[in-house]
């Protein structure tokens, strides 16, 4: 790599290093700075894309559909990751984002997954209430906490029992690995 390839991976390196740092000492909500981010990106991306039109155009609804699904996910991941700085050090968020990798495998080679791709569709979110009330809004129908004794029936069907309360284990005991 010549010289101008390093100082930009520097500086690129640098600028992602201190992303947490810096959303944790704003004052906006985790949306904005989320929202920032991706137009600041976007502004940063559009001569690369402008290059490459012609093969931009090109692309079928399918592949342009998973090109906007892949930017919705990337939108939800900054918004919870930037929400999850308010709650907690940089530290512990950058380390729970870190392993998440790792969790999807350790998961993957201890369930004994089948082919079908809705195994890995597999979500479990582990939340504790930091204030106010549990209550319904436009976007829930009911809100409820539920612990390893009373599963709900939609968990059943998505998860196994067991992969649920190793879940419960893994946080109730702050280990992943055994």
């Amino acid at each position: 790599m010549n010289k101008q390839t390093n100082m930009l991976l520097l500086i690129s390196i640098i600028a992602i290093s201190l992303a947490a740092i810096l959303v944790k000492l704003s004052n906006a909500p985790s949306s904005v700075i989320s929202m920032n981010r991706m137009f600041i990106a976007v502004i940063l991306l559009v001569p690369f894309a402008y290059r490459y039109k012609k093969e931009i155009f090109k692309l079928n609804l399918k592949d342009f559909l998973y090109l906007v699904l892949a930017g919705l996910f990337l939108a939800l991941h900054f918004g919870l990751w930037f929400g999850s700085l308010k709650l907690t050090t940089v530290a512990s968020s950058t380390v729970i984002l870190s392993l998440q990798p790792i969790i999807a495998v350790y998961d993957t080679n201890k369930s004994n997954p089948d082919n079908s791709l809705n195994h890995y569709y597999k979500l479990i979110y582990f939340c504790n209430r930091v204030s106010g009330e549990l209550t319904t809004s436009v976007e829930t129908s009911s809100v409820k906490y539920f612990g390893i004794n009373n599963l709900p029936e939609l968990s059943t069907k998505r998860n196994t029992t067991k992969q649920i309360k190793e879940c419960f284990e893994n946080r109730t005991n702050h280990t992943i690995i055994e």
